[in-house]
């Protein structure tokens, strides 16, 4: 019986698909015809990090001199931790400049397989020359661009990796074997699945709450620019990346409103670890204060050697727990009071 329950567990994993990352995802660019107009002081326009583990990509376009010269797509990779100095990966590749006014005119781009390095480049990059001329691609009876914004998707499928470890990660286009148990993240085109075991196990509920099991279909109005799978690989307990393409607020924000208090709290950890070194940032204590993360806060008060008044002007003080400002008010008079202001 173990025998054979060792060989269906190995044949699922052969059959599973793409275990070492599949990054699918849009990019709005807004305002186009200012970043054309700025090409010459920004040529590369692109979106946040995607992460998955190790790995992690970013798409954009790069902007030619001329007007009549053709648009460029862009896709950086990068990785996060690899003890090699050199590092290589795989991956099939495929853009689509998106038709505003006819999704069926919009145009694809197969680069096929191809090899990301940092042999000679501090971020390896693939460029893909498209048809369209910045003059083109500006002239709305055109398609390409409507309201001043444009559209562009990428779908990454990881194949191959050298020189670091690539923990097998959640594909979550593959639904859960049993129906009861998927939770449906329904987009325009194409739906993402969550086990709601796994949402069970994080979410603290209320009588008066929805429970799990009831939950409805969650519908999307555009197609997934990758936030919300970043965030759903935290639920199955896969590191919470502080540089991602959501952010570090959009997890949070989606944890609280699934009620799911152990997320935010391994978010609290994450920062307070990764920034042994460096300073919290004021951003990141805004954060905690909002989401009453008091570890991250009394981290930051710990390394403070003084405290001005302006440090804390821009923390909300009606979100300010008891224990919060007990804390600040603590630190401040260990430090001697407040920092002295320059005239």
């Amino acid at each position: 019986m173990g025998a054979k329950q060792s060989q269906e567990r190995k044949s699922y994993l052969e059959d599973y698909p793409y275990p070492l990352g599949h990054f699918k995802s849009i990019y709005n660019i807004e305002n186009i015809s200012s970043i054309v107009a700025n090409r010459h002081q920004k040529s590369f326009t692109t979106a946040r990090w995607f992460v998955k583990m190790n790995i992690h990509f970013t798409h954009g376009i790069w902007m030619p001199e001329g007007m009549e010269d053709r648009l460029v797509f862009v896709v950086y990779c990068g990785v996060l931790s690899t003890n090699s100095k050199y590092w290589r990966v795989k991956a099939n590749v495929k853009f689509i400049l998106h038709d505003l006014n006819d999704v069926q005119s919009s145009v694809e781009y197969h680069c096929g397989d191809v090899w990301f390095d940092n042999y000679t480049h501090e971020k390896s990059v693939i460029y893909q020359d498209t048809n369209i001329s910045l003059d083109s691609l500006l002239d709305e009876n055109v398609g390409f661009v409507k309201d001043n914004e444009m559209k562009m998707s990428t779908d990454i499928r990881v194949l191959e990796v050298e020189g670091f470890h690539q923990p097998t990660v959640i594909n979550h286009r593959e639904s859960p074997t049993n129906p009861l148990h998927q939770q449906i993240l329904a987009f325009p085109d194409e739906n993402l699945y969550v086990n709601k075991e796994m949402l069970n196990a994080h979410c603290i509920l209320e009588s008066h709450h929805t429970q799990i099991r009831d939950l409805d279909e969650i519908k999307f109005n555009r197609p997934s620019p990758g936030q919300i799978e970043e965030f759903l690989d935290c639920i199955y307990g896969f590191p919470i990346p502080l540089i991602s393409r959501g952010g570090l607020h959009f997890f949070l924000r989606n944890a609280k409103s699934f009620k799911m208090r152990s997320v935010a709290q391994r978010a609290a950890q994450t920062i307070v670890n990764d920034k042994a070194v460096d300073v919290i940032t004021k951003v990141e204590v805004s954060i905690a204060v909002d989401f009453d993360m008091r570890r991250v806060v009394h981290a930051w008060l710990n390394r403070k050697k003084s405290i001005s008044k302006n440090d804390l002007e821009d923390l909300s003080i009606e979100k300010m727990s008891g224990e919060i400002m007990k804390a600040i008010v603590k630190r401040v008079l260990k430090l001697g009071g407040w920092e002295k202001e320059e005239k």
